[in-house]
């Protein structure tokens, strides 16, 4: 993302904005897979819980997989 939209809370709104419209669609479990160089972070701050990664990827790149009940 660039750097003049962050800070701005887009992407947790959208998040929520997904998970809210799961729910209405009766999901009751949300996952994702990200890499490292990419938003870990971010999940982990909407209140996903990392349940699996694999390292190994080029670059010293890791991916992550996240889930969040809804």
């Amino acid at each position: 993302m660039e750097q003049k939209l962050r800070g701005k809370d887009y992407g947790t709104r959208l998040i929520k904005a997904i998970e809210d419209e799961a729910r209405k669609f009766g999901a009751t479990r949300s996952y994702l897979d990200t890499m490292s160089f990419q938003a870990p972070g971010f999940y982990r701050a909407c209140g996903y819980e990392e349940f699996g990664s694999i390292e190994g990827y080029p670059g010293g790149v890791t991916r992550h997989w996240f889930t969040k009940a809804l």
